[in-house]
């Protein structure tokens, strides 16, 4: 067979060949998975569930591409295993567009339909610049379904961008042919309907007027005029499951409520989220539909009941206690709901009446305090309140030593180093600290995070850091670094800053070669990154040879409380904030930053509450290092204070670069989804 023209003659034996089943089955339920009835609670959250955990293609592992007809669209996996030198070939042309408004230039009934060897520029019919031809790959047989290459008969390595669809079962014609016709891909579900649509267009021979490659040219009208063409909209690899990048994939979701005045089902790529609404009972019904209408049978309806809230009122309110005192935190709920307090989302133990007392305020006790009011099934929960420690004198205050001060930095900063300690009897590590703002100085306060690297929040202006740690272990030398003579405590850190304005500034990154100063200079910190200049040159003993670092300094959260609303600026680019319970991120209700911020990216596990939590920001609040604000457990980020949140690349602590990602989380603002108008991606 050669892209020119097809043997006719094999026609009248293939007409009556055994058509072969569809490629694969219907989208379908994962097996041994079902929907369980949910209970909500109306004035709560919302909740998400993930739908690629419950639907599936099954079968399909390879690679998807989509092929937009005039018949309509289908999908084809593309066979890596079996032919991976085809595949990348044929990737390569969809990838750069080239079977974009392309055309089905040849079409035998009951054999197969070829294209992918011209399209149309303007009016006219132009060839597909070819790349070099591709080697021959023959294993897998051309039954019905199949998509393979087409060649010429000069020999069995002459295949380029020229595709066909078998239309029959074909082996007995092709798999014996100039070495046998690579098969790359098969049609999924029921897409050779439309193949078989393309191959009921009726043939006419137009060789004599575009050449002999048209011999068999498929026309919607007897005149050879562009719009009677069968054209190829597009080729383009697509996902299985839809992501909020790109509309394109193989399955769509879609559900519905039977009530939306008690429950409101909104899916957004592959999450979908239940929004109680008010007390009573309905059915959600799911649907997961493939690109040709086929949709997954089985239980997909489920009942969802909400129930009515305790309600409080009184909040517990948010304070900044001076290191010594004493205070009590209250709040008031519905008479009978049984009451919880909690702090940074853990449970304080026997707290469980409306107030609570602080005897004598220490860093341990800085952190955002919620209640938890239940009544029945149903439970309420109040709004954070941050309660922060105010060190009135002295730099440091709690489980942390001062081991360095005055110390001059290249960057032309003064610092003075803070290293977090252990109780002896206790185990916790807890400290608050301030900087020499008179002085102009900045504090740096060190830690082992979770992952190993060593952690630096540096803190500069009026007000008060205080740094608590979950996880506790250590003083220990740190595994990463050559620093043995310095111990530290390792940890999760939350942290929590009060009595701050607008001079104030935070910055979370760890220990790297962008980062460090080298006494070699072999890098120098104080000067722009340049191929001369380059981190990875730094030649800091504290580095160890061929040790693998994270460049990403991972905490749970910063609150924030300032005297003057203002706040001048929060520099997290290197920093995950992750957690699996309480308000993971940014929180400062109210604080407006009057600089910058920067995140590194957030992600929300187990019940926590994802949040970019602000009184106002600059214009762009700008997401650096490579971040998607991809959540693990499916909950949209809580937001207020921002305009515009910007996807941008940058480097990690090492001077690594993390390209800019497109956003994959859902961000709301006081219960509306706003992530149209405020992600922006990146070009």
């Amino acid at each position: 067979m050669s892209r020119a023209k097809f043997f006719l003659s094999l026609f009248a034996f293939i007409t009556g060949a055994v058509a072969m089943l569809a490629q694969s089955t219907v989208p379908a339920l994962k097996s041994g998975v079902t929907f369980s009835a949910r209970t909500l609670v109306a004035g709560e959250a919302p909740i998400s569930l993930h739908l690629s955990d419950y639907f599936e293609v099954p079968g399909v592992t390879g690679t998807v591409v989509q092929f937009d007809t005039i018949r309509g669209k289908f999908n084809a996996e593309l066979l890596s295993a079996d032919a991976p030198k085809t595949v990348t070939n044929f990737l390569n042309y969809t990838l750069r567009g080239a079977y974009t408004n392309s055309l089905v230039h040849r079409s035998v009934p009951g054999f197969v339909i070829q294209g992918g060897g011209y399209w149309l520029n303007s009016s006219t019919i132009t060839p597909i610049t070819t790349d070099p031809a591709v080697q021959n790959e023959f294993k897998l047989s051309n039954v019905r379904g199949t998509l393979a290459m087409a060649k010429t008969a000069q020999g069995p390595d002459t295949a380029t961008s020229q595709w066909f669809i078998n239309l029959a079962d074909n082996h007995a014609a092709l798999d014996s042919t100039n070495g046998g016709y690579t098969v790359f891909g098969r049609v999924l579900g029921t897409g050779m309907t439309i193949a078989d649509s393309i191959a009921a267009i009726p043939v006419y021979d137009a060789s004599s007027q575009l050449g002999s490659a048209f011999k068999e040219m498929p026309l919607t009208g007897s005149t050879l005029v562009t719009a009677n063409l069968v054209m190829v909209h597009s080729v383009r690899a697509v996902p299985v499951y839809p992501n909020l990048a790109d509309a394109g994939a193989v399955l769509t979701f879609s559900a519905l409520s039977a009530n939306t005045g008690v429950v409101t089902a909104e899916v957004v790529g592959s999450t979908l989220t239940l929004r109680p609404v008010a007390a009573g009972s309905t059915t959600v019904t799911v649907a997961a539909t493939d690109t040709n209408g086929n949709q997954a049978p089985g239980q997909t309806s489920f009942a969802v009941t909400v129930t009515t809230t305790p309600v409080f009122t009184t909040q517990p309110a948010a304070r900044s206690i001076d290191a010594g005192a004493s205070a009590t935190l209250t709040v008031a709920a519905t008479a009978g709901a049984t009451l919880q307090w909690y702090r940074n989302g853990r449970a304080l133990s026997g707290a469980t009446t409306e107030g609570v007392s602080i005897t004598s305020m220490e860093p341990r006790w800085a952190g955002l305090y919620t209640v938890v009011a239940r009544s029945g099934n149903a439970a309420a929960r109040t709004t954070p309140a941050i309660v922060g420690l105010l060190l009135n004198e002295g730099k440091v205050f709690g489980t942390a030593e001062e081991v360095g001060s005055n110390i001059p930095h290249p960057n032309g900063n003064i610092f003075d180093q803070v290293l977090l300690q252990k109780s002896a009897t206790t185990g916790a590590s807890a400290a608050s600290i301030r900087a020499d703002y008179a002085q102009n100085q900045i504090t740096r306060t060190s830690f082992i995070g979770l992952n190993d690297d060593i952690v630096q929040v540096e803190y500069s202006g009026p007000g008060t850091l205080s740094i608590l740690m979950d996880s506790v272990s250590g003083p220990a030398t740190p595994t990463k670094y050559n620093q043995p003579d310095t111990q530290y405590v390792r940890g999760h850190a939350s942290i929590v800053i009060t009595g701050a304005n607008e001079n104030s500034h935070v910055s979370v990154f760890t220990v790297g070669k962008l980062t460090a100063y080298d006494p070699t200079g072999a890098f120098d910190i104080s000067k722009p990154i340049s191929s001369t200049n380059n981190p990875a040159n730094n030649g800091n003993p504290i580095f160890k040879s061929g040790e693998s670092y994270d460049g990403m300094a991972i905490i749970a959260r910063i609150s924030i409380r300032s005297t003057d609303g203002k706040f001048g600026s929060i520099r997290t680019a290197d920093t995950l904030f992750y957690d699996d319970a309480g308000y993971v991120g940014i929180y400062a209700p109210g604080v407006t930053v009057v600089d910058r911020v920067v995140i590194g990216d957030i992600n929300a596990d187990g019940g926590a509450t994802p949040a970019i939590i602000l009184g106002g920001s600059p214009a762009e609040l700008t997401l650096v290092t490579g971040g998607d604000l991809h959540q693990n457990n499916g909950q949209p980020i809580q937001i207020s204070g921002i305009t515009k949140l910007k996807f941008q690349a940058g480097t990690d602590s090492h001077g690594n670069t993390l390209p800019a990602q497109k956003n994959q989380g859902i961000l709301h603002q006081n219960g509306v989804n706003v992530t149209a108008q405020i992600a922006v991606n990146p070009q």
